[in-house]
C-alpha cells in the first residue's frame, strides 16, 4: 500500500545519494586537500564539482558535511552569511 510506496521511494533516494557522493566525494575530497589552510565558497567548490560531474547543485554541500562526519575532511565556517569555509588538516579537531 501506500507505506510500501513510501519506503520504495526512500530507498531509491538513499540509492542515488549514495550514487552521487560515490562518483563526487573524491572529487571535493582533493578540492579540500588542495586547499588546507585557504579558505574557499561554497559556491567555487560548487563550480569545480560541476565541472567535472553533474550533480544537483546542493549535492556538494551535502556529501562535504558526510565527509566531515565520516572523518575524510575538515573545515570550519567561517562567515556563514558569505558561505566561507577554512579548508582544515583531518586531524585538527573543530
Amino acid at each position: 500500500g501506500v507505506l510500501r510506496r513510501a519506503e520504495a521511494v526512500m530507498d531509491e533516494q538513499r540509492q542515488n545519494l549514495r550514487r552521487v557522493a560515490d562518483a563526487i566525494a573524491p572529487t571535493i575530497a582533493a578540492f579540500i586537500d588542495a586547499r588546507i589552510g585557504e579558505t574557499f565558497t561554497m559556491s567555487e567548490l560548487q563550480a569545480h564539482v560541476a565541472a567535472r560531474h553533474p550533480s544537483a547543485p546542493d549535492s556538494p554541500s551535502r556529501i562535504l558535511r558526510m565527509l566531515k562526519q565520516g572523518g575524510r575532511v575538515n573545515y570550519v565556517v567561517e562567515n556563514r552569511r558569505q558561505s566561507r569555509y577554512r579548508a582544515l588538516p583531518v586531524e585538527v579537531v573543530t
